[in-house]
């Protein structure tokens, strides 16, 4: 038996144990705890569609998952709907079963975060709401979180973000470039996302520990490259020997005594030196300038 559409019907509340369900297109009906806790908190809210047989019996058209967590709830009465019958049509009842079921269609997380924020802005804690809607109170703190912040709730609503995803781009808040990175990845390769946000994650701990080096040596008096020097490698010059007449000046020495100091240009061959300062005696070439003074008054007085 089936309904009749164009039929008026009335609204009665009637006892789910004592309602019939008829054969359904939804082969099983699972009864999540959550579902059952929902019905048991505030009852069932959309009136079940059922029509009375001869007899007076009230069978479900549709409401049977509703119908079976009532009963387990211990609900006493429910909505139903009751229609008047035509005649039995079973082809044409479950027609009307696909196109109740297929246009029952589930709320989106982004719905469903919004609605849990404005039940916390009617003062429900996430206890609250989780008790109240069936849901659990983890899932509930999760989607509330999400629901406070614009950029994850847009990563929700615009982009299609699952609302576990929209809560890991938290933990990238104020980070635009990670934030942006992570909800491309989401979009277009959902598969890599933990990898994404894995070296998202040492990227931030690799950059945090370079700013915090970087303050310390600050501190110090040290001034911080951006990038490195294009003479990294090689100074202007390297000074190789310092010399006051012929005793060769200690450099570390010169340092203190700034009379000791050479004012002399580097030479050419000191420009080459390697890096590191010698003390080591000029080669036999280098004399200084007192012995060449000598040698060449000697050479003078020979001519």
């Amino acid at each position: 038996m089936t309904i009749n559409t164009t039929a008026t019907g009335t609204f009665e509340h009637i006892d789910p144990t004592a309602l019939i369900v008829e054969t359904n297109v939804r082969t099983t009906a699972p009864l999540e705890p959550g579902f059952v806790d929902s019905i048991r908190q505030v009852g069932v809210l959309t009136p079940l569609l059922a029509w009375r047989d001869q007899d007076g019996a009230v069978h479900v058209l549709a409401g049977q998952r509703r119908t079976l967590a009532a009963r387990e709830a211990g609900i006493v009465t429910v909505p139903v709907y009751v229609v008047d019958a035509a005649d039995d049509d079973t082809a044409r009842r479950i027609v009307e079963q696909l196109i109740e079921n297929d246009q029952r269609e589930a709320l989106t997380d982004a719905d469903r975060i919004q609605a849990w924020r404005a039940l916390e802005l009617e003062g429900l804690s996430a206890t609250a709401i989780a008790k109240r809607t069936g849901t659990k109170r983890d899932r509930v703190t999760t989607g509330l979180a999400v629901a406070r912040n614009a950029t994850a709730t847009d990563a929700v609503s615009e982009r299609g973000l699952t609302l576990d995803q929209a809560a890991i781009l938290l933990q990238f808040d104020g980070d635009a470039d990670a934030v942006a990175e992570l909800t491309e990845v989401a979009t277009t390769d959902p598969g890599y996302f933990p990898v994404a946000v894995e070296r998202a994650r040492q990227d931030r701990v690799a950059r945090d520990a370079k700013e915090k080096l970087e303050q310390e040596e600050a501190a110090k008096g040290h001034r911080i490259l951006d990038e490195r020097p294009s003479d990294y490698n090689t100074a202007p010059y390297r000074m190789r020997m310092l010399r006051t007449a012929d005793k060769p000046v200690d450099p570390t020495a010169s340092k203190a005594s700034p009379a000791s100091r050479s004012t002399s240009p580097p030479t050419t061959e000191e420009r080459r030196e390697p890096s590191t300062t010698s003390t080591t005696p000029p080669r036999s070439g280098t004399r200084s300038a007192k012995r060449r003074a000598t040698e060449m008054a000697v050479h003078s007085r020979g001519r």
